[in-house]
């Protein structure tokens, strides 16, 4: 989250409410957030994750994350049993399709 975007749009304290939380959990009240928001930005950080993200950059945000790969998701649906069969065979064909795990070498 951009902290000075969020700091310039949001109203105060109504859009800081149950917004930001503690490390143990507990919600930040509105005064405590824009506390927190204003150390953020004194330690030259730009952006803060609203999530877990094991590769932030605090200037510029998530970098990025290895992407599965289409065709072992698809595999993934083809092989299970949990999957309808009508939906486990457009997988497979996919699969056969994108010259995946199944394809048929003809």
């Amino acid at each position: 989250m951009d902290i000075e975007g969020f700091m310039r749009n949001a109203k105060f304290p109504r859009d800081y409410r149950r917004m930001f939380k503690h490390d143990d959990g507990r919600p930040m009240t509105p005064d405590e957030a824009r506390s927190q928001l204003f150390a953020e930005l004194r330690q030259g950080r730009r952006v803060i994750p609203m999530g877990d993200c094991d590769n932030f950059d605090y200037q510029t945000g998530c970098k990025g994350h290895p992407a599965t790969p289409i065709v072992d998701r698809l595999v993934t649906v083809e092989n299970d049993p949990t999957v309808p069969a009508y939906a486990r065979k457009v997988a497979a064909d996919a699969v056969r399709a994108m010259g995946g795990a199944d394809a048929d070498p003809t």
